[in-house]
């Protein structure tokens, strides 16, 4: 009896990260993680050009500076009618830092470092 008791609470011990646990190390509970592959240990890259800092996450969805950022240059979308792609990607990233910015997640001097990386832009 004991040792099917062990087994049980191995298996729901395991099952913990999957389902309330943080899979990523982010701060985000997984059944809260739009992004569950959150990889903190990277500089924040705005196309090629790496803004000097380490990566952060937004604690409301589970996705960090990088993974918003990748979605502004991939999924730029036709929300900004008459502008190039490469304006509404730059739209897109000065919208992103400044809400990482507004929620204390990266200083000023951060936010500016993400801007100056649009000028010029190479995705």
């Amino acid at each position: 009896m004991g040792r099917i008791l062990f087994v049980i609470v191995y298996v729901l011990l395991s099952a913990l990260p999957v389902f309330g646990g943080d899979g990523d190390d982010d701060g985000v509970k997984n059944r809260d993680d739009v992004c569950p592959a959150t990889d903190l240990a990277q500089f924040v890259m705005v196309g090629s050009c790496n803004a000097g800092f380490v990566d952060v996450v937004d604690r409301e969805d589970g996705c960090s500076l990088n993974q918003d950022i990748t979605l502004c240059i991939c999924a730029a979308s036709g929300s900004c009618a008459g502008l190039t792609l490469e304006d509404r990607v730059k739209q897109c990233i000065r919208h992103v830092a400044n809400s990482f910015h507004d929620q204390g997640l990266i200083t000023g001097s951060e936010r500016r470092a993400v801007k100056r990386c649009l000028h010029p832009f190479t995705p």
